[in-house]
C-alpha cells in the first residue's frame, strides 16, 4: 500500500504520526538529519534522550520501577 502513495503523502503520514509522539520525532532528526559536526549530533542526541526520559518520568518526578525495563530497552 505504501508503495503506492506519493512522496507528498508518505510525508504528511509521518508527519502526522509524529506530531504526537516527541520520541519518535527526535528519533527520526537524529538518525536521518545530515549534521556538520559533533556539537549538532549531541545536540540531537541529548533532545533524544530528554524526551525519552520525559516520557517514562510520572507525576512523582521518578522512573517507577514498572517502566524501568520498558525506559532502558528505548534508550537501548
Amino acid at each position: 500500500m505504501l508503495d503506492s502513495l506519493s512522496k507528498e503523502a508518505l510525508i504528511n503520514i509521518i508527519l502526522d504520526i509524529t506530531e504526537g509522539d516527541y520520541v519518535l520525532k527526535n528519533r527520526i532528526a537524529f538518525k536521518y538529519s545530515k549534521v556538520d559536526d559533533e556539537a549538532q549530533e549531541l545536540e540531537q542526541c541529548k533532545k533524544l534522550i530528554d524526551s525519552i526520559v520525559r516520557k517514562y518520568t510520572g507525576r512523582e518526578g521518578f522512573i517507577v520501577y514498572r517502566e524501568a525495563h520498558d525506559f532502558t530497552n528505548e534508550l537501548g
